[in-house]
């Protein structure tokens, strides 16, 4: 993974996953870390 995507906070948009009706868990980076150390 590039660290970069994370500390640069550049916005990533799985468009071919969601077009063909992907459904994350987590949607939301905070949801899995919550989930993660909770």
């Amino acid at each position: 993974m590039d660290a970069d995507l994370i500390l640069k906070s550049r916005n990533v948009v799985p468009k071919r996953l969601l077009d063909n009706g992907f459904q994350f868990k987590y949607p939301e980076i905070e949801q899995a870390l919550k989930n993660l150390f909770n």
